[in-house]
């Protein structure tokens, strides 16, 4: 997105943000906001494959090329598993478990870290879906207590 006249730029803004940012800025208020946009991408959730890739790039980045993948196949499947491949909540999880594995000094993650990990954490982005008629039962039992006070 720019600000700018015909001799400058005053200002670029990159956004990085939530799938959910999308929906919000379909609200008309928006709207010159949007039409300022000067591209907009997605990036999809990954693969089990593109998952272990992305780690593993990572890795390689962070230690030069020098260590081991710390992470055993079964501890990048449950990430996978955990993340319904989205990347951010993947990173996450790799870096509470890298944590983790430091603070009790293992040299390999597997799949029961990456358990104690979401199990500690309490991630929402690993939490399962709310049914819409619990949702909706819920609403309608605030709005009870509401109207009753």
């Amino acid at each position: 997105m720019n600000f700018e006249t015909n001799d400058e730029k005053y200002l670029q803004i990159v956004l990085f943000a939530q799938e959910e940012f999308r929906t919000r800025l379909a609200h008309p208020r928006y709207k010159n906001f949007v039409n300022r946009t000067a591209f907009s991408s997605t990036i999809e959730p990954l693969s089990l494959t593109e998952t272990s890739a992305m780690l593993k790039h990572r890795w390689w980045v962070a230690s030069n090329g020098s260590n081991t993948f710390p992470f055993t196949p079964e501890a990048v499947e449950r990430i996978f598993s955990y993340s319904k491949g989205i990347v951010r909540t993947q990173v996450i999880l790799a870096q509470n478990a890298l944590l983790g594995a430091f603070l009790m000094g293992l040299k390999t993650i597997d799949a029961a870290l990456i358990d104690e990990v979401v199990k500690d954490r309490g991630l929402p982005d690993t939490a399962p879906e709310p049914e819409p008629q619990a949702i909706e039962s819920h609403l309608k039992r605030k709005v009870g207590e509401v109207k009753k006070k």
